[in-house]
């Protein structure tokens, strides 16, 4: 069968297919749900806790309405490790459940990488515990959070499809103008960002691509602020220099005799004390 569509009165949707249909609406922690999964440490022993919070994994709803207790293996003696705290979906189990994915001991450890499959184990990743080489207990700072929510975006989208308010983003620095191209995209709708003095922009990617290398300072560049129009149009407008009135070396006052006004770029004649004025 080549077409398929789901759901229907009367007509049964499987689990997979109801999968696919959820996936579209996002994965992650569910905002404001609870106590949205936190992850934490209270010096108990080689132990963290989960508090109570909901999660969308795979096309699968999870909650945990009570504060649960994860056990850690015991620290290696010589190097350092860091684990993992993942809500894992097991379609095999028909399940969701919270575990800890150890890490491998080493002197310079990184966390395991989670497991994502199509049709089997998926996991989304809440928390990186530091484990220290002999420790017996776990403290608060040994645990970085790593929650995202189902509202969270991961990923590129063209810039004319910027429509809403921006709140929270880690943006790619080589790819942000290249992606925005065309789009005229209102500062003002750009928060939770590092930036700052964002206002309309409107610049193209090549026209913002020319600030790839700039080393000016803030100050510097505020020094632009109020130009109404092209600064290099202003400065070819004006008149060029074209001599220099000096004072005659044995002078201690120099005074003006005639003022003339010509067109030519090497006036002739006139006395010494006379003043040229030469335009184009």
């Amino acid at each position: 069968m080549a077409q398929s569509s789901w759901p229907f009165e009367n007509i049964d949707t499987s689990e997979t297919q109801f999968s696919q249909w959820a996936r579209n609406i996002g994965e992650g922690v569910k905002t404001g749900a609870l106590n949205e999964l936190e992850v934490f440490a209270d010096s108990t022993g080689m132990q963290v806790k989960v508090r109570s919070g909901q999660a969308l994994v795979r096309g699968h709803y999870y909650q945990n309405t009570a504060e649960v207790a994860l056990s850690l293996e015991a620290a290696d003696l010589t190097n350092p490790r860091v684990d993992t705290v993942v809500v894992e979906l097991d379609p095999s189990a028909n399940s969701i459940v919270l575990e800890v994915v150890t890490g491998t001991p080493d002197a310079s450890p990184t966390p395991e990488p989670v497991v994502q499959t199509d049709a089997g184990v998926y996991q989304i990743k809440l928390a990186e515990i530091a484990v220290a080489a002999g420790a017996t207990t776990i403290t608060a700072g040994n645990v970085t959070d790593t929650r995202f929510y189902i509202e969270d975006f991961s990923g590129s989208v063209p810039g004319s499809a910027i429509t809403g308010e921006i709140t929270t983003a880690t943006i790619d620095g080589d790819r942000l103008f290249n992606e925005i191209d065309s789009a005229t995209i209102p500062g003002a709708n750009v928060t939770g960002l590092t930036l700052s003095h964002v206002t309309d922009v409107t610049a193209t990617a090549t026209e913002v691509n020319k600030l790839d290398g700039v080393t000016a300072s803030t100050t510097e560049l505020n020094y632009t602020d109020g130009v109404t129009s092209n600064i290099q149009t202003q400065l070819d407008d004006k008149l060029p220099e074209q001599n220099a009135v000096v004072l005659p070396a044995n002078e201690t006052n120099f005074y003006v005799r005639n003022i003339y006004i010509t067109d030519s770029a090497t006036p002739t004649g006139g006395n010494d004390g006379d003043l040229w004025i030469v335009w184009e």
